[in-house]
């Protein structure tokens, strides 16, 4: 057992053989505001009973209309900064550690810095815990008795402009204004003789305006020792160029016969720039789509059943890729950020010249790997009155979503970035066995790991044989990841008369179907190993019940206001075992979620 003892000693570990979590200790920060106000108008005008009921002639059919304006306005400030790990930024004596000196540049963030933790638990379901405090900082002391602090927020560390410093990463932020200015109209067609109109037309028309600011590359700039300023520490840049873009909508009900609804939607969508960037740095555009809904609905037996039944189809891009693919971000890095290393001087993409946004000068939430979407499924729900007192509803829905278009200016990044790559050659004094500088074949990916793979295996293993083999075989592909089925049921029974009047009791069956969590790997012909998306591995499908129970009456003691007293319990079978959200190559389960066992809930409510 590899952890037969101590890290770093002989003295027997005491829970040799258990299951334990270990990582780093560190905290993300995230900071949102945002401001809001709106204005509306609205007016309806009957124009068939105002000018035409009298005549009976033509102007009768002109119809009844609804209009209503929106002008809105908004700005928001989001700021975030992630890498606040626990960090040894003094020089205190650590047996079998020997810490990254002060004179060697992004001292601070390297691994003999950057302590890691170990929690032991007894079974899968115990939860880890922290090894002290989640905000302030730890003191302990080292081999000579003498204390020492693991710093989190507040370093001593300052940048040559004065700056606070404490994150490994830098700080992300967008300042945001937008305008909008939207229209609806409606209007009723063809009143039958119970005046129920039979045909509905809608119309919807908004255009957004935006403009967006980025934190200022200044003050958000790397100290020698590795650490960036604090959040707090950091400014805006100017606003950039304002943006806009133009929704439409379109729709029609259609009522031919008093039992039979025919409906159309039609829709035309432009979302703003999101502020995020490629890795060049570049804005990533807006995203447009366009949606089509359409479908039947049949009331039959005066009302008592109604079925409805619909299709979609949905087009949408660009949009931020699934986390199954944006994962993959951290690979482009971790190559990008060890070469570097080896060699500071190396060229790179808009990082000291350009936009000065290349990948990932802005902080690792900015940068997003995006694809278009194409969605269609279907939607059906029963309903049906057997009785005045008695409901049933069933629903369910189908779907299927395809990614493409999917990282282009990624795999165009790496194009550019590979010749340096696989030309450098260590300047950090990083030498192989016979003394010579490391190289991309001879060069550790990890400088803690010597022995561990190169950074050119690391390159074929994990970015091509991984990243850029998964986001390749993902294209065009119908996407699993989501639950693709959906159902429900649900019953409610109100008592009308008897001893039990005001009475209702109910419940409903939640059913989703299984996603796919995971992939299994093949070798091609020239040996590497890649995921093989036709070797799926499937969660599990969930199924829940739920139990309602309420009473409605009259408190007369207290002026025969009515109230509502009602009992809700939430997965009444207590269906909580771990769900598996990710598999491992192998099949065997990565990653759990948690369920929320039986929850019961009462409410009281009155209406004064």
């Amino acid at each position: 057992d590899a952890n037969r003892y101590i890290p770093g000693t002989t003295t027997p570990n005491p829970n040799v053989g258990q299951l334990y979590y270990q990582g780093q200790a560190g905290n993300t920060l995230e900071y949102h505001d945002r401001d809001d106000w709106r204005a509306t108008l609205s007016y309806e005008l009957d124009i068939a009973r105002k000018f035409g009921a009298a005549s009976g002639g033509w102007k009768k059919w002109l119809g009844r209309h609804r209009l209503s304006g929106l002008y809105t306005g908004s700005k928001s400030n989001d700021l975030a900064q992630q890498s606040f790990d626990r960090r040894i930024l003094d020089d205190p004596v650590l047996p079998g550690v020997t810490l990254t000196p002060k004179t060697t540049a992004n001292w601070a963030t390297n691994a003999t810095r950057v302590p890691q933790f170990r929690h032991y638990f007894a079974n899968p379901y115990e939860p880890t815990q922290a090894a002290g405090s989640m905000t302030g900082d730890w003191t302990t002391t080292d081999a000579n008795g003498r204390p020492f602090t693991l710093y989190l927020y507040d370093t001593p560390l300052r940048a040559t402009d004065g700056k606070r410093l404490g994150s490994g990463q830098v700080a992300s932020g967008s300042l945001n204004q937008s305008i909008a200015q939207i229209f609806a109209w409606q209007g009723f067609f063809l009143p039958d003789r119970e005046r129920r109109d039979r045909l509905v037309l809608t119309y919807g028309y908004r255009k957004d305006t935006a403009k967006s600011a980025n934190l200022d590359a200044a003050s958000t700039k790397q100290d020698f020792s590795g650490l960036f300023p604090l959040l707090w520490e950091t400014g805006y840049a100017a606003y950039g160029p304002s943006q806009s873009g133009i929704n439409r909508n379109l729709g029609v009900v259609g009522r031919p016969l008093k039992w039979l609804t025919l409906f159309y939607n039609k829709s035309t969508t432009f979302d703003l720039n999101i502020g995020r960037y490629d890795p060049f740095g570049n804005d990533i555009p807006g995203a447009g789509g366009d949606g089509r809904d359409y479908g039947i609905r049949l009331d039959l037996f005066t009302n008592k059943l109604t079925l409805r039944v619909n299709r979609y189809t949905n087009a949408l891009g660009p949009q931020r890729a699934s986390n199954s693919i944006n994962i993959y971000r951290d690979i482009f890095f971790n190559i990008e950020q060890r070469v570097l290393t080896l060699n500071p001087t190396a060229p790179t993409i808009n990082v000291k010249d350009g936009n000065k946004r290349g990948y990932r000068t802005a902080g690792r939430p900015n940068y997003f790997i995006m694809s278009d979407f194409t969605s269609e499924g279907y939607e059906a729900e029963l309903n049906f009155t057997p009785t005045r007192s008695w409901n049933i509803r069933l629903n369910g829905a189908k779907s299927e979503a395809v990614e493409s278009n999917i990282g282009s200016p990624w795999y165009a990044w790496r194009d550019a970035r590979l010749p340096v790559w696989t030309a450098v050659v260590a300047k950090n004094g990083e030498r192989d066995t016979t003394g010579q500088p490391v190289t991309w074949k001879t060069a550790p990916y990890s400088a803690a790991a010597p022995t561990g793979q190169t950074l050119e295996q690391y390159y074929n293993s994990s970015l091509v044989g991984q990243a850029l083999a998964f986001m390749t075989a993902a294209d065009g592909r119908a996407t699993s990841t989501a639950r693709g089925g959906r159902a429900n049921a649900i019953v409610n029974y109100r008592f009308s008369e008897g001893r039990l009047k005001g009475f209702n009791v109910g419940g409903a069956l939640r059913w989703r179907s299984a996603p796919t969590i995971g992939y299994g790997v093949k070798t091609n012909s020239s040996g590497t190993v890649l995921l093989d998306l036709d070797q799926a591995y499937k969660g599990k499908t969930e199924t829940y019940v739920d139990l309602l129970a309420a009473y409605r009456g009259k408190m007369k003691a207290f002026g025969n206001f009515s109230y509502r007293l009602q009992l809700n319990v939430r997965n009444a079978l207590n269906e909580n075992d771990p769900v598996p959200v990710g598999a491992l190559t192998t099949g065997a389960i990565s990653r759990l979620a948690t369920v929320d066992a039986r929850v019961t809930q009462l409410t009281f409510a009155v209406d004064f």
